[in-house]
């Protein structure tokens, strides 16, 4: 369909918000073009909040993912299809790319999302998820749909000049994982006024955090987790009861959104964290746990406060720190 192979480059934690974030971005992508310069007809370059690396389709994409993959900040690479933006053009690079991850990855299920950069088109985000859902299982037949545990999110950036069609990689760093977990636990308490897990969580200097947790991850630092580590969480979520995966969809889908840093930032404001950290400096080392009933009783006043039983509310909970 195109006659580059094209990726799409993400940022890790450098990807916050504020004025540093097209520093940041420009210095990877000059990290990318050094590491890239093996490769003739390669070109990468920054547009509109995006990396892009297009490279010759002579190359092998594996190569070039993997020599991407050596910059440190960069959290995901996604090969992406280019097509012109138009909901026709852009479902047929939709089956496309979910014909070859089918013979690829073998996936069964899958959810789209989508973001409407061109305001001016007359289709807003969430239509444009359907339809394109839509011409997706009319092309793909072995295709189902799932909302909650996709084995692979479409996404669609439908821009004014051209729309990118690309399978979301939903990376996640140690820091990130820490504050996910100490927030789910939060909401479940708030929701069912009962700990998910019962292991005690300690406030650290860069927030909450299970220590069991942080040493096997540990060795990843900043960077995205991404070995077989993992493989001892492949298909547990299914084992989960309701309750759980609805908290578990709750927080990935509001709080997950956000970098280590940012989720970090508000668990500085929360009163457990401050609370167990009294008389320490700002980055003292501590081993203080924070209470499963301060925990509770935190959330349960955002509850009452925000409600937490829903994304938008979450969000608005959010919102009102970042």
């Amino acid at each position: 369909m195109n006659e580059q192979n094209i990726f799409i480059v993400r940022c890790g934690e450098v990807a916050l918000k504020g004025m540093n974030k097209p520093y940041f971005e420009k210095m990877l992508v000059n990290r990318i073009k050094k590491l890239l310069k093996k490769f003739d007809n390669v070109e990468a370059y920054r547009h509109e909040g995006l990396i892009f690396v297009r490279a010759d389709k002579k190359h092998d994409p594996e190569m070039i993912i993997g020599e991407i993959s050596k910059v440190f900040g960069v959290a995901s690479i996604s090969p992406a299809l280019e097509c012109e933006s138009e909901l026709n053009s852009i479902g047929d690079a939709a089956v496309a790319l979910m014909m070859d991850l089918i013979e690829k990855k073998g996936i069964k299920t899958f959810k789209v999302d989508a973001k409407r950069a061109d305001k001016n088109f007359p289709v807003k985000s969430p239509e444009i998820a359907r339809i394109i859902g839509a011409k997706v299982l009319v092309g793909c037949k072995v295709l189902k749909v799932d909302v909650h545990n996709p084995d692979c999110v479409l996404f669609v950036d439908l821009r004014k000049d051209k729309s990118y069609v690309f399978e979301q990689m939903r990376e996640i760093t140690p820091l990130a994982l820490q504050k996910i977990l100490y927030f789910i636990q939060g909401i479940y308490m708030a929701l069912f006024d009962k700990p998910l897990y019962e292991e005690d969580c300690m406030a650290w200097t860069h927030g909450p955090v299970y220590e069991d947790v942080y040493n096997l991850f540990k060795d990843f630092k900043y960077n995205p987790i991404d070995d077989n580590r993992f493989a001892i969480f492949k298909d547990r979520f299914e084992e989960l009861g309701e309750q759980e995966r609805k908290v578990i969809d709750l927080v990935i889908n509001t709080f997950g959104k956000y970098s280590g840093k940012a989720l970090e930032s508000i668990t500085h404001e929360e009163l457990p964290w401050k609370n167990a950290r009294e008389g320490y400096e700002a980055s003292e080392p501590a081993r203080e746990i924070i209470s499963k009933d301060e925990i509770r009783n935190y959330f349960t006043h955002v509850a009452d406060t925000y409600g937490v039983d829903t994304e938008e509310k979450l969000n608005s909970y959010i919102q009102s720190y970042i």
